[in-house]
């Protein structure tokens, strides 16, 4: 073991990533493990979460063909797909790997939320507030009706 130098693991630290890595999915602790060693190391150690949040956003975006929106929309995007296509159980390695799997992209644009189509303004349609000609006995007889109930 001479010139072997291991590095104390800080457990409380790996914690929230931990916690934000099983929100993708995965429950097993070398997978964990794994996968938190791919994340950059990040001088913020007051927000190791959000550093990893921004660091797998920027790994989704290109990936997703979203290069024009932001690391935390990417973030949020990737994770529905990387859920939704039960990507790990499928693939646990994929996530942050610099060679990825054959599929493994195609299948997770296809698990892309599919956003709400912009407002339109339109014009509405105008109506008379009078009843139709159907309706116009019916409303005469309920009238009728509320004129002999009032008066007995």
């Amino acid at each position: 073991m001479d010139g072997l130098i291991v590095r104390p693991i800080d457990r409380q630290a790996k914690a929230p990533i931990h916690d934000l890595l099983r929100t993708f999915g995965f429950e097993d602790p070398n997978t964990l493990s794994s996968l938190a060693a791919r994340l950059p190391t990040t001088p913020d150690e007051d927000d190791p979460t959000g550093a990893a949040q921004t660091a797998i956003g920027e790994w989704f975006a290109p990936l997703l063909n979203q290069d024009a929106i932001s690391a935390d929309q990417a973030f949020r995007l990737g994770r529905a797909a990387f859920i939704t296509q039960g990507c790990a159980s499928r693939w646990p390695m994929a996530l942050l790997a610099d060679e990825l799997p054959q599929g493994f992209a195609d299948r997770l644009r296809q698990g892309l939320p599919i956003g709400c189509p912009p407002d339109m303004p339109t014009a509405m349609v105008v109506q008379s507030l009078s009843s139709p000609a159907p309706l116009a006995s019916m409303v005469a007889w309920f009238r009728r009706w509320v004129r002999h109930a009032r008066h007995a």
